[in-house]
């Protein structure tokens, strides 16, 4: 879960976060042409099994200088994928399975040295122009219940309609 204020540019590629490599397997936030896209992906074949990258399902437009609660709920053990952009629900993927374990490094706010995008690209320059206020990760997957009230209060404490 991050909490994050786009810039003025909302066109160039950003990376908000990023963990993993290129086909082993990671998660990200991401904007590109006006769209937010909440991505993971596994596409290693030899790592059974390939599950493919939820980016072309899992993602809205978005405007400049605006502030967001965007939250990414990768449940493994039930096979879904689903990302949630100020509290509502912009899609799902199915079915997904766990991440392969790997080295690649996490960077808030950049691509540290390679992630996968739904476009191809890996390896490029991905600088977050915008703000980041406050970003959450957690090792189980949160209930509804339990989301839906963090990010009400997250969107009240950052006055974004409908928290």
């Amino acid at each position: 879960m991050v909490v994050f204020k786009t810039s003025s540019d909302i066109t160039s590629r950003q990376v908000i976060w990023e963990q993993g490599g290129t086909n082993k397997g990671g998660l990200s936030f991401y904007i590109l042409s006006d769209v937010l896209y909440i991505n993971g992906w596994q596409l290693k074949v030899d790592e059974n099994p390939d599950w493919g990258q939820t980016a072309p399902s899992v993602n809205t437009t978005i405007s400049t200088n605006t502030v967001y609660v965007a939250t990414m709920v990768m449940d493994a053990t039930g096979g879904t994928f689903e990302g949630f952009v100020n509290g509502s629900s912009v899609g799902t993927y199915t079915p997904i399975f766990y991440l392969p374990t790997h080295g690649n490094d996490c960077a808030l706010g950049h691509n540290e040295v390679a992630s996968k995008f739904h476009t191809g690209a890996n390896k490029s320059v991905a600088d977050f122009n915008g703000q980041i206020a406050e970003f959450y990760e957690f090792n189980d997957v949160l209930s509804s219940t339990d989301r839906q009230t963090l990010e009400d209060f997250l969107m009240s404490k950052y006055g974004i309609g409908g928290g």
